[in-house]
Order: C-alpha cells, then sequence, then structure tokens
C-alpha cells in the first residue's frame, strides 16, 4: 500500500526552514555593523549579566579609551536606568557614528559610579584573522548547518534521527548572542525565543540522536541507560531550557521580573553534579 505524501512533516519543515534563514540572515547583518551598512554604529561591548547585575563584557577599545573596564557593572546608558538589555539595544539602534554613548559604570564590588562618554565608530573592513574567524562561526558554520540539517530532513520526512539532527545543528548556531536586544520591541523577543530554544533544544536532541540513531537501541541492551535517558535527563533538560527561556527573556526586557528565578536557577546550577 503507498504511503501517503508526508504534508505535515513538510509543512512543519518549511516553517522552521524559514525562521532559520529569517533569524541567520538579520544575525549575519548584526555580526558586522557598520561593515555592511557604514551608516550603523560599531558596538562599543556586549552587554551581559553576571552575579544578577548587568555588565559590560567584550570591552572594545572605543569603550576602553572612555573608561570603561572588562566586567564593569552598568547603571544607567544615555541617563536611562540600565533594567534590561534592550534599553542598550534600543540605544545602540538610534546611534549613528560620531555619536556619543554615556554609560554610568562602577567597578564589581564598589558604589563608586563614574560616567563615561564613549565615541562610536564603525567597524574596519579590513580582513584580518579575528574577521575571518567571526565569519566561519556566525555566517559559514550556520549557513552549512541549515542547508544539511534541512535536507536530510526533506529526503527522510518520517525519520526521527533526521529530525534530531536539525536540532542538533541549528543548537550549533544558538551558542553565542547575536544582538537581538537591538532588533526591536517584537522581533528581537521572536529571535531571542528562537535562538534560546535552539539552545535548549541542543542537548535534548544530541541526548536522542544517540539513542536512535543509525538506529534505535535494541530492547533488551542497555535498557537501563535508555530509561534513565528518557525519564530522568529528558525532563530534566527540558526544564533547565523552559526556565533558560524564561530569564533570558527577562534579561532583554526588564530583568526585575525574573532577577528572584535567575538567582535561584544559579544557585540550583552551583549545587547540582
Amino acid at each position: 500500500m503507498k504511503k501517503k505524501p508526508p504534508v505535515a512533516q513538510y509543512l512543519v519543515l518549511g516553517l522552521l526552514f524559514f525562521a532559520a534563514c529569517a533569524y541567520q540572515v538579520r544575525a549575519t547583518i548584526a555580526a558586522f555593523p557598520g561593515v555592511l551598512d557604514r551608516s550603523v554604529a560599531n558596538w562599543p561591548f556586549i552587554p551581559g549579566y553576571s552575579h544578577g547585575e548587568p555588565t559590560a563584557e567584550f570591552v572594545g577599545p572605543d569603550a576602553y579609551g572612555a573608561g570603561v573596564r572588562e566586567h564593569d557593572v552598568v547603571t544607567s546608558v544615555n541617563g536611562q536606568p540600565f533594567t534590561g538589555l534592550a534599553v542598550f539595544g534600543e540605544a545602540i539602534a538610534k546611534a549613528k557614528p560620531g555619536d556619543t554613548l554615556e554609560i554610568t559604570a562602577r567597578t564589581p564590588g564598589s558604589d563608586t559610579k563614574r560616567v563615561a562618554k564613549i565615541p562610536l565608530t564603525t567597524s574596519p573592513r579590513t580582513m584580518n584573522w579575528k574577521v575571518a574567524v567571526v565569519i566561519m562561526l556566525k555566517v559559514v558554520l550556520p549557513a552549512f548547518s541549515i542547508l544539511l540539517g534541512f535536507w536530510v530532513a526533506f529526503v527522510r520526512p518520517r525519520d526521527i534521527s533526521a529530525w534530531l539532527l536539525i536540532g542538533v545543528l541549528l543548537g550549533l548556531r544558538s551558542f553565542y548572542t547575536s544582538g537581538t536586544e537591538s532588533w526591536g520591541r517584537w522581533f528581537r523577543d521572536l529571535a531571542e525565543f528562537y535562538r534560546m530554544a535552539c539552545n535548549g533544544a541542543w542537548p535534548f536532541c544530541m541526548l536522542f540522536f544517540g539513542l536512535y540513531f543509525p538506529q534505535p537501541f535494541p530492547h533488551n541492551s542497555a535498557q537501563g541507560w535508555v530509561r534513565l535517558a528518557k525519564y530522568v535527563m529528558a525532563p530534566v533538560v527540558i526544564v533547565d531550557a523552559v526556565v533558560s527561556i524564561a530569564i533570558r527573556m527577562g534579561e532583554i526586557e526588564s530583568y526585575a521580573t525574573v532577577s528572584r528565578l535567575a538567582a535561584f536557577w544559579d544557585r540550583f546550577g552551583s549545587i547540582s553534579p
């Protein structure tokens, strides 16, 4: 008897492919501010959170020259309290090369605040090994992962291993941020949800890809380990993914809404084996 065409699988596959491509195109543009568009200002540092406080990470030479140091606690951006990563994202999205970004910061553990006025510039268009690495990690590897994963699922839409492979490959792209906090309110939330969902799905897909590829574990072989993976490890991974998504969304819009959850999850992680 001839099987019906896997219409539902192809529909889901198409939607996922569109989401992956849309995210990748926008992430590629964001990865090279001032290179693809000279009217876009280069990021002087990457905003983050450490121990419940907004911080400056990967501080560039312009910010360093203005007095910002690695892991400084940032309290305001252009006079606006730094309540979420989107505060910085919106400020940098509106800025142009030649503008000045004013931030208030302090050294971790100190209450003394200082104001830094950072001149915003564009990225140089010279090629060096650092740029080559960024291109490889943020353009070549993600594009290859998308094409390979979706091609395998397209030719084998009923194979669970093919779908797990998509999760594994898309997860490779989600280990680092893409500046989504500067993409605009609704787009940044959708994009960050997509990134964190891929990030959370990666260990789950890796786990079950090992169980099902190239064929499922035999019923009489290592069943104890299989049950442990399915009924203990998989639920833990899912819970961690859901909590991590909630925390990250809160970090972008309003960290205060998830600060207690983030603090609890940090303590929980520190005592976990």
